[in-house]
């Protein structure tokens, strides 16, 4: 009897932390039916649970249009074995067209500033 006590004693600690936890705080009854059914006595079973909300609510936040699912939903789905979403691609800068590109043409090169200063100079030069 003793036995049964500590076992339901440590599940509900575990599942309080969860509840804690967990975005979405809804149907708490179900949740700890789910809690009870899934985690059993495996303690593996529940730091699965713990790392996979590490990466999963950062993810759902960073999501606009997503509502976590029901911590009952979430535990009896085993949503705490989905698989962490690859890393954004970074975006590329956009393509600047320019009348050169779009024809097919290399852009003309800039000139220096060397020879700017010598073409101000041959037209002083000429004006005089």
């Amino acid at each position: 009897m003793a036995l049964l006590l500590q076992l339901t004693q440590k599940l509900a600690q575990g599942f309080d932390f969860f509840w804690g936890r967990y975005p979405r705080r809804e149907a708490k009854k179900d949740a700890l039916k789910a809690w009870g059914q899934v985690v059993k006595d495996d303690p593996k079973i529940e730091a699965q649970i713990h790392t996979a909300l590490d990466w999963q609510i950062p993810h759902w936040e960073s999501l606009d249009w997503y509502t976590p699912p029901l911590p009952a939903s979430y535990l009896r789905g085993e949503r705490f074995t989905d698989e962490q979403p690859a890393p954004p691609k970074p975006k590329t800068a956009p393509v600047v067209l320019t009348r050169h590109s779009q024809m097919g043409l290399e852009p003309r090169p800039t000139p220096s500033p060397e020879w700017l200063e010598r073409m101000r100079q041959m037209r002083e030069e000429e004006n005089q």
